[in-house]
């Protein structure tokens, strides 16, 4: 089973996400810190991290800068805010997608498909 970390703020899109993803398959871990995912992610790989870019402690590409140590971990960022979708510029991102808010379940499945291969596609 592949597994993914939510880092967002708000309770309900963590959880939203997290029943979506578990009832597809998927394990999932929800926080809503770059603090709780650090502390998390150095007992516990997982092979996606969704994280909302603007959060209450760090922002979420800062946070990609320091813990992507693995090539395994693909990292999608999101926000309501299209002027925060990470430039390469300030940090190198090596395959990290961008899903403005809001973003229907079926976008996300269309970037987590080629991630993980169609037999972890969410149909919706």
């Amino acid at each position: 089973m592949k597994s993914v970390l939510i880092i967002d703020k708000e309770r309900s899109i963590r959880k939203a996400l997290s029943l979506y993803l578990s009832g597809r398959g998927y394990i999932t871990s929800e926080v809503e810190t770059v603090t709780e995912a650090q502390s998390l992610m150095e007992n516990t790989s997982f092979d996606t991290v969704i994280a909302d870019v603007p959060l209450s402690d760090v922002n979420a590409v800062k946070f990609y800068g320091k813990m992507n140590n693995s090539e395994d971990t693909n990292y999608i960022f999101t926000s309501a805010f299209p002027e925060d979708e990470p430039s390469t510029d300030s940090v190198k991102i090596k395959e990290a997608s961008f899903l403005e808010k809001p973003f229907t379940l079926s976008r996300l499945s269309e970037m987590l498909t080629p991630q993980y291969g169609k037999d972890m596609a969410i149909a919706v």
